[in-house]
């Protein structure tokens, strides 16, 4: 991974070339130019499109971080945060406080990078760290919303969670398993009203959720338009209005 990182008070302050680290395989190039446009409680980044340009084969995205921006001695902070993930040149951050300066990097990422991130994300939380743990949940969202941007950013998990973790998530696989099992004869039997509700930008099929329809005698299934794998999230309006109709009929 490679990047430009920008100092931001109001407006571009300065820019420099941050090497630090590539990741595995062949880096893309690192974006040429960066420059924002200060809005009011927010920043718009914008950089130029070379990576994707050089080799479309190799790009897989672009990452956004922030970080603290010492003003006096002209020093980004250490503690890098990621903001979230585009493909496009262009990125808005938002939820910022007026006055308060920041440093902003944009790293090009490879799909080799994106492939190696998705094999550490298979591994129990207990063994990542924060910086990884962030990187999972962004990849998380990109492949569960419509809207990533509208992910739960809070990862509030106490000591007992983080203990049982590895036994919770086996139970869980045997739960899914037996019922795997067990889904074809069970489904017609369900005698009491049943909604399903699907976003069209699930990764999981819609098919899963017609065939539950169709095996589940009397369901109602309704479709949530931009929404992925969590319409209450994404579409609470539209959501709250599905299950008011379905428990008034």
């Amino acid at each position: 991974m490679r990047g430009w990182w920008l100092p931001l008070l109001a407006a571009l302050v300065a820019c420099g070339d941050d090497n630090n680290g590539t990741g595995p395989g062949t880096p893309p190039e690192s974006p040429n130019t960066l420059s924002s446009v200060g809005l009011d409680g927010a920043v718009a980044l914008t950089w130029s499109d070379n990576p994707f340009q050089a080799d479309p084969g190799l790009f897989q995205n672009y990452r956004v971080y922030t970080t603290s921006y010492d003003l006096d001695n002209d020093l980004c902070g250490t503690d890098w945060q990621l903001e979230g993930t585009t493909v496009a040149p262009e990125f808005v951050v938002g939820a910022l406080e007026n006055g308060v300066s920041r440093c902003f990097s944009v790293t090009a990422f490879s799909a080799d990078e994106q492939q190696e991130l998705t094999t550490k994300c298979t591994r129990p939380g207990t063994e990542l760290s924060p910086k990884v743990l962030d990187e999972c949940d962004q990849l998380d969202a990109q492949l569960r919303f419509y809207d990533p941007a509208k992910a739960p950013v809070d990862r509030v998990l106490d000591e007992n969670t983080l203990k049982n973790a590895d036994t919770v998530n086996s139970l869980m696989r045997i739960s899914f398993n037996k019922m795997q099992h067990d889904i074809e004869t069970q489904l017609p039997t369900i005698r009491v009203p049943t909604l399903i509700i699907h976003g069209d930008f699930d990764p999981i099929p819609l098919k899963s959720s017609e065939y539950l329809h169709e095996q589940i005698p009397e369901s109602k299934i309704v479709v949530f338009t931009e929404a992925g794998h969590f319409p209450f999230i994404e579409q609470p309006e539209q959501f709250v209005e599905a299950l008011r109709n379905f428990l008034g009929n």
